[in-house]
């Protein structure tokens, strides 16, 4: 097994005019993380809301392939190489991929030729330019792709598109927890808009590539999205490059795939790991736990896997150290398309009792109360009598964006859930639930907490939803940034994303 490289480096290297404009698709904030050997990582952040256009998120998947074909036109005689992994997509969607067309970066239902492509003509043309493309998806356009793979390159037409261009079927089932929900793609090199080269770059989001109706997302896919591009980090790099090739390995073995991820996670050979970097690739470690609930009754019903993982499972090891962290503020903020806690679903159930318990000055709330069913009833009159207090001395901030559509559901309605999310809150109106108003699709969770004397800014930002099968089946990729109470950029761009959708709709 290969084990991943743990450095970051930064190219110096400059090439070929500088274009008109930095950065054409403009993220919502750019950082540099330095190291003491002098190396750089730097990270871009791009957000859309609900209601925005273009969708910046989405159409970077095709800005990162764009300028990896602007780099491999000026360095003819070097190989670049697009890794790309994408659960669903649509052929029916098209880009402006011209980065002299003004409309750059839009996308439309309609097909016009000279000026939109796909996202599958777009990988054929890096191919034509000798640009080596690995796709692997679980949308199957293998009829689509085998046409084009005899077409010949344009640089030397002794070569064909099939050369440089694969395409992997994944065919692991339909059903939740058999899917291949990754969305992300590297890049082995890039020259930017401002006439910089950049290597080893992951850029994963929120976003599938889904279809438009009229120029329109459909209502269901209507929502916020996040994206994170990370450039020079050759250890992060090759941790998602080797995670893709797995995937594509195991296409229609995804009991081999979960062994393999499982064995490299025992071994500690995958996740990248840095100062101000973790990677989260499921699935984690399986993690057996006693389930206090049955279908029927309130009694342990026997082990199950919780998925909480606290070496492998970032977020539950991120927050295992708030939950020991020291006094002061503890901050929680969660703009995640789906949080589950069913009855099977134990890892959504124990991050509740985390931070129910935080709430309440408790280390883990492990408390007979919180098993009963009328749970939140009970903590609710006993804040109004003031029998039970919250925990002023290390006060628990949360926000919530979030949908569950969990059946059968033990915290459903007004009287469940939401009451329940209402008191670890401490006030009802900073949940809420991504209906017409409040639409998301991101899979992002801030914490912030005190360590070691300082404070802690943390964000978990990719595809990974916070659900067991999410963290225990699927083929997810997220990744942590940790920054300092000197300089939180990345934290407040999140945090500032989540306020601004609630902010407009109230």
């Amino acid at each position: 097994m290969k084990k991943v490289l743990l450095i970051c480096m930064i190219s110096l290297l400059t090439a070929g005019s500088v274009f008109a404009g930095s950065d054409r698709i403009s993220p919502a904030v750019s950082k540099s993380f330095s190291y003491k050997e002098g190396s750089a990582v730097t990270v871009k952040i791009y957000q859309r809301q609900m209601d925005e256009y273009p969708c910046k998120p989405l159409f970077k998947y095709v800005d990162v392939m764009n300028q990896a074909l602007r780099y491999k036109k000026t360095h003819m005689n070097e190989d670049v190489e697009i890794r790309f992994a994408m659960y669903t997509l649509s052929l029916a969607t098209y880009f402006h991929t011209d980065d002299s067309d003004p409309d750059y970066g839009e996308m439309t239902s309609e097909s016009i030729p000279g000026k939109t492509e796909n996202i599958l003509e777009a990988l054929v043309r890096l191919a034509k330019h000798q640009v080596k493309v690995n796709f692997v998806a679980q949308t199957n356009i293998t009829k689509d792709v085998e046409p084009l793979l005899g077409q010949p390159c344009i640089t030397d037409s002794s070569k064909k598109v099939g050369d440089y261009l694969s395409f992997t079927y994944v065919r692991w089932g339909g059903e939740s927890e058999q899917q291949m929900h990754a969305k992300f793609i590297t890049a082995s090199k890039v020259l930017d808009d401002s006439g910089a080269v950049h290597s080893n770059v992951v850029y994963l989001a929120s976003s599938n590539i889904d279809a438009l109706y009229d120029n329109f997302f459909k209502s269901t896919q209507e929502r916020a999205q996040t994206g994170v591009l990370i450039e020079d980090c050759r250890g992060m790099y090759n941790a998602f490059n080797i995670y893709q090739g797995w995937i594509g390995q195991y296409f229609d073995n995804q009991k081999g795939f979960q062994e393999e991820v499982r064995a490299a996670h025992k071994a500690k050979s995958l996740n990248y790991s840095d100062k101000y970097f973790h990677t989260h690739f499921t699935p984690v470690l399986s993690v057996m736990e006693d389930d206090p609930f049955s279908p029927d009754s309130y009694s342990p019903a026997g082990p199950k896997e919780s998925a909480w993982d606290t070496e492998n499972n970032m977020f539950a090891k991120y927050m295992e150290e708030m939950v020991h962290s020291g006094p002061g503020e503890r901050l929680f903020y969660a703009n995640v398309y789906h949080y589950k806690t069913a009855w099977s679903d134990l890892f959504g159930w124990k991050l509740f009792k985390a931070l129910r318990g935080l709430y309440f000055g408790r280390k883990y709330d492990n408390s007979p109360d919180c098993y009963t069913s009328d749970m939140q009833a009970k903590d609710a009159e006993a804040l109004k009598s003031k029998k039970l207090k919250p925990d002023k001395k290390s006060p628990l901030v949360t926000k919530w964006i979030i949908e569950t559509s969990t059946s059968p559901h033990r915290f459903s309605g007004e009287s469940g859930f939401l009451k329940g999310l209402s008191i670890i809150s401490g006030n009802k109106a900073l949940y809420y639930k991504a209906d017409h108003r409040y639409k998301t699709h991101c899979k992002d969770v801030l914490l912030s907490y005190m360590r070691d004397g300082e404070r802690k800014y943390v964000v978990i930002t990719g595809s990974t939803n916070l659900k067991r099968d999410g963290n225990a089946n699927k083929a997810n990729a997220s990744i942590v940034i940790l920054e300092n109470e000197s300089d939180h950029t990345i934290f407040d761009a999140y945090k500032g994303f989540i306020d601004g959708i609630v902010d407009a709709r109230k």
